[in-house]
């Protein structure tokens, strides 16, 4: 019985005897050892570098309208408001996160005005925050969105005849 045992352990030692008198880069379970450290050490370093890569946008104005509002209201008249817009379209892969638009300096006849105060453009359709204002928003790839830059009411009040 004890004969037995020994001649298995006898055969078992003389394989791995066989396996290790050819070259170590021929064994396959060699190969399968370098292929697992290769992905245990570079998938940490790639799944890294996918993530802090940046995710750019395609911001592209499309055109300016300009709308004329007129309110025909009999009880209450309003003067007619005109409001233009420029139509952004977000042609990029990626969502263009937390996005606004200020007016930075305004020319006149050629000349920038002085004492200018920038201020932040309002969304037509924005994320409205807790102060009420839509001044940011996310634009998601192929979305159109519009952003108003001029509300001009025409009161003949206030304009001498």
């Amino acid at each position: 019985m004890y004969q037995e045992q020994l001649n298995q352990i006898s055969q078992s030692f003389s394989n791995i005897s066989e396996k290790f008198s050819q070259p170590f880069y021929l064994l396959p379970e060699f190969w399968t050892l370098v292929v697992a450290l290769c992905i245990g050490i570079f998938s940490p370093i790639f799944t890294e570098w996918l993530t802090r890569r940046p995710k750019k946008s395609n911001l592209v104005v499309i055109k300016v309208i300009t709308i004329i509002q007129e309110n025909n209201n009999e009880i209450e008249p309003k003067p007619p408001l005109e409001v233009s817009r420029l139509v952004i379209e977000n042609k990029g892969k990626h969502t263009a996160r937390i996005v606004e638009a200020y007016i930075e300096n305004i020319s006149d006849n050629g000349e920038i005005r002085k004492n200018f105060i920038p201020m932040p453009l309002m969304w037509t359709h924005g994320q409205l925050f807790h102060d009420g204002w839509a001044t940011s928003r996310d634009i998601y790839p192929n979305q159109t969105v519009y952003l108003d830059i001029l509300n001009y009411v025409y009161n003949p009040e206030y304009v001498d005849p």
